[in-house]
């Protein structure tokens, strides 16, 4: 309910100082944290539980406030929004203001009642900086300044009667597991992996063995239990061909990941392909089951010129790409260059 602004000495009969300033108030609030905006009414943040852990940001960047106001009995002065987050077995500290300016009129300008947008959107606080783990409550409520027609901006209105938001905000201790090798081998009939990890904490449930074909889309094919820091497994049923490999560890509600293995069964061959060779024109090219990332493609002529380049976003699928080649690139063979922080191909082609 909304609390109305009272003005008094404005020469007004009580009853009719009630129906005009009924109509002074906040009709809706509202805050973004992390890019979700919560209002009120609408989507509320009281009673809700926000998880975080330890290190990420809870980022508030925006507040905002949509008032009405009878023109002839009173006035919005300013927008504000009261926080605090204090721990759940914790003594609950002042509020914290944010002032709210005004944005724009709502609906232009309209003879005696005027509503109004008051925002601030260059907060950007990070909310959970410098807390441990642990849960916290987050308690907040929207407050406007209202004022008779004088230039004086001492009278409040609440939204909702002044009744605080409140949500919790859980934090998590990082899971304190640490890969400290991951190895794979093949026979061109198996693949063998093994891995390592630092220790075995008490938050550690399972290990996830997962497997992809192009590096993108996963599946799991197995799953152990912990057995101490070292690992082995034999994965009896490869691809043939490329084959990707990554272990994830899990525990607590929280995951970790290995780096990813790259293995080979049977014979792999053009990688990366040049179609049509020769080229004419324009070169393209087709990357097939080479892993996701960004790469720099750099063309070069037999004396190691570079002559055309480009970088590229590949997403793990086996996608054609095209380089547009200088009009006056002559005859001859050229080199065709691929590479990352991880990876490198080359392959030839020719220009007829």
């Amino acid at each position: 309910m909304l609390k109305p602004l009272f003005i008094l000495g404005v020469g007004l009969f009580w009853n009719h100082l009630i129906i005009h300033a009924q109509n002074t108030g906040i009709y809706e609030a509202g805050i973004i944290l992390d890019g979700i905006t919560y209002s009120e009414p609408g989507n509320s943040l009281n009673n809700r539980l926000i998880v975080k852990t330890s290190g990420q940001k809870l980022n508030l960047t925006s507040v905002f406030l949509k008032t009405f106001k009878n023109i002839s009995i009173g006035n919005i002065c300013k927008g504000y929004l009261f926080y605090r987050i204090y721990p759940d077995n914790g003594v609950a500290p002042s509020y914290k203001r944010l002032d709210c300016s005004l944005y724009s009129n709502i609906n232009g300008n309209q003879p005696d009642f005027q509503n109004q947008i008051w925002q601030n959107n260059s907060v950007n606080t990070d909310l959970i900086r410098n807390l441990v783990p642990g849960n916290y409550f987050l308690e907040l409520y929207y407050a406007a300044g209202g004022s008779n027609n004088s230039s004086a901006c001492n009278d409040t209105i609440y939204l909702n009667g002044a009744a605080t938001i409140k949500a919790t905000i859980k934090i998590n201790s990082l899971f304190n597991i640490r890969f400290t090798g991951f190895l794979s081998s093949s026979n061109n009939e198996k693949v063998f992996l093994s891995w390592q990890i630092e220790q075995v904490t008490s938050d550690l449930q399972y290990f996830v063995l997962e497997k992809s074909h192009n590096g993108v889309a996963w599946k799991i094919i197995d799953t152990l239990f912990p057995s101490g820091t070292q690992y082995f497994y034999t994965d009896k049923s490869p691809f043939v061909g490329v084959n990707f490999y990554r272990v994830r560890a899990n525990g607590a509600g929280k995951t970790s990941y290995s780096i990813v293995r790259r293995v080979y069964v049977g014979i792999v061959e053009n990688i990366v392909t040049i179609y049509p060779n020769p080229v004419y024109r324009n070169l393209r090219f087709q990357m097939t089951a080479i892993i996701k990332g960004r790469y720099d493609v750099v063309v070069y002529n037999s004396d190691g010129t570079r002559i055309a380049g480009l970088t590229i976003e590949h997403d793990g699928n086996d996608h054609y790409v095209t380089i547009p080649l200088p009009a006056s690139t002559n005859k001859g063979v050229y080199w065709l260059v691929l590479y990352s922080k991880a990876e490198f191909y080359k392959r030839s082609f020719l220009i007829e």
